[in-house]
This record gives C-alpha cells, structure tokens and sequence, in this order.
C-alpha cells in the first residue's frame, strides 16, 4: 500500500493546494480531491514571513492597510451610482412634497367654505339686509353674499359661484331664489380651486378642483 502524499505549507506562494492522495491504487472508484485555498497575505512580502509564525502587529497592521484601500477604490467607483441615485429620487421627492402641500391648502379653502356658507345661512334665515357703501339697502341675495365674504377674507367668491333655493312649509321639492318666513333656505357654493403643482393639473379637469358646500336652515317666523 503506498504512503500518502503530504503537501509542506508555502506562505510566500499567492496559493496552495491540498491533495489528499488515496491510500489504494489509481484503479480504485474514488476520486481524488483537490481543494484550492488563496493566502490572505499575498502581494505582501512582510505579511508572508509573519504569516509563517504568529501573525503579528505588522501583519495586522499590513492586512488592514490592503482593507483600506480596497474601501476606497469601492468608495471612488460607486460615487457615480450616487449621482444617478440622487437624480431619480429627488424629482420624486419634490413631487411628493409639494402635492402634500397643494393637497393641504385645498383642504383649508374646502373648511373655509364650510364655514363661511354656514354663517351666510345663519344670516339669510333672519331675514335682515345689508346697507352699501352710500348706505342704501342692499338686496336680500347681495347681502347673503356679503356675509359669505365676510367669514372667507382669504378667498375670492364671484356672484356666480352663489346659487340659492328654498322649500315652502310642507313642500317636497326645491325652488330657486331665497325663501320667505319659515320657508326652508338653502346656500350653495361651488369655488374652483386652482392647482398650484404644475405636474398634478393635467389630472385634474383644467387644472381646478370644484368644491361643493352647502347648507340649509329654516328662515325665522318673522323677519324684520
């Protein structure tokens, strides 16, 4: 029976190899097997003589010198990535930012409008009457606009964004114009909001968002 084989180690080599010879003749089933192992220290003729003994603070301080440059070569060749990175996300990012803001402000103009057609109705089922300027009396339609106005100064509402209509005592359906005493008055708003992010108008319908308010109060018995 022939003896195996033994490999000496050569730390100065850039690799070795292990070979594991069998212990019967070649004509035997079983395969050799080779395995192939890199030396960590190789390029390094300091590390390979230390890497024969104990390894060393200068081996590790040697080993950590290859690490390190081995990072920066890493860090320099992906610094493009970082600029295609930054050109994708970023336009997102703004897009993002600003439809969360034009998203909020509509969101304030709608609460506004709430509150403001509230308080017109609440002065419409009085039944009173604004005065202009020159003092005169203005007529009951204007001075329900003029109070809508009044509890909205940050918003601009043309006449044609009004509409009115009532219902009389014990009827089933609504009529146009402002009601009498104790009919049923309705005030209605419709403002276009303007999209401010150029990027979001084109899904909206010309660039505007139609909000809708309205509310309804029973006018007083008596007006004065």
């Amino acid at each position: 029976m022939p003896a195996p084989r033994v490999l000496k180690w050569d730390a100065g080599a850039r690799s070795r190899e292990l070979v594991h010879s069998p212990s019967f003749d070649s004509t035997s089933p079983r395969r050799t097997r080779r395995r192939v192992f890199t030396n960590p220290f190789d390029g390094c003729q300091q590390c390979n003589v230390n890497a024969r003994g104990t390894a060393g603070a200068q081996a590790r301080a040697c080993m950590a010198r290859k690490l390190l440059r081995r990072l920066v070569r890493f860090r320099v060749g992906t610094s493009g990535a970082n600029l295609v990175e930054a050109a994708v996300v970023t336009p997102l990012l703004l897009l993002l930012t600003f439809a969360i803001a034009d998203f909020g402000v509509m969101f304030y103009a709608y609460l506004a409008l709430e509150n403001g057609v509230s308080q017109a109705t609440r002065y419409a089922v009085t039944g009173n009457q604004m005065t202009d300027p020159n003092g005169d009396p203005m007529a009951r339609d204007a001075s329900i606009k003029t109070a809508m106005r009044q509890a909205t100064p940050t918003l601009t509402l043309p006449d044609s964004a009004f509409s009115f209509s009532h219902m009389a005592p014990g009827g089933s359906g609504w009529l146009a114009g402002t009601g009498g005493p104790n009919d049923i008055e309705k005030v209605s708003v419709n403002y276009a909001w303007d999209v401010m992010t150029p990027l979001m108008r084109p899904f909206f319908p010309g660039g505007q968002v139609v909000l809708h308010v309205e509310s309804a109060m029973k006018n007083e018995p008596r007006f004065n």
